[in-house]
């Protein structure tokens, strides 16, 4: 019931024409684990869909580094973007943390980079676009995770 619920105040915050519930569904069913010491995962995060399950749970303030390959399009012929986006940060690869059916606030990510979670919680990752225009976005990018590296 609380994913229902979840998912209608969602669905009710983001309604416009175009909205289609199909492409921002949450993957329930996903097992999240926290970054392994050594080594890193791969996360596929197609353009097309809402925020979609890393698989990875992260501590509050925990860092992590991240890279993302390859590109997508916010529509049929247009600019093959990569992780960073347009110049108005359209199409930019962006992350938020879940716990407890609550969000955080989106945060930027893009190509590459070092990132702090500003929670704990469950790590999900989404082509920044509006909510109404992810039907007609194309491709996905491949996206590395890991613990930085103590220094």
């Amino acid at each position: 019931a609380r994913e229902i619920s979840f998912e209608y105040d969602f669905f009710v915050q983001h309604l416009d024409n175009g909205f289609r519930s199909d492409l921002c569904a949450w993957q329930w069913g996903r097992k999240f684990l926290y970054l392994p010491s050594q080594g890193y995962i791969t996360v596929k995060v197609a353009a097309k869909y809402g925020w979609q399950a890393t698989g990875v749970k992260l501590a509050a303030g925990q860092s992590f580094d991240y890279s993302a390959k390859g590109t997508w399009k916010l529509q049929p012929g247009g600019d093959d973007l990569t992780a960073d986006g347009d110049a108005n940060g359209q199409g930019r690869l962006e992350g938020i943390i879940m716990k407890d059916f609550s969000l955080s606030e989106p945060f930027e990510l893009g190509n590459r980079g070092v990132c702090t979670a500003p929670q704990e919680g469950d790590l999900y990752l989404r082509c920044r676009d509006r909510w109404s225009q992810l039907g007609d976005n194309d491709g996905t990018l491949s996206v590395y995770l890991r613990k930085t590296p103590a220094r």
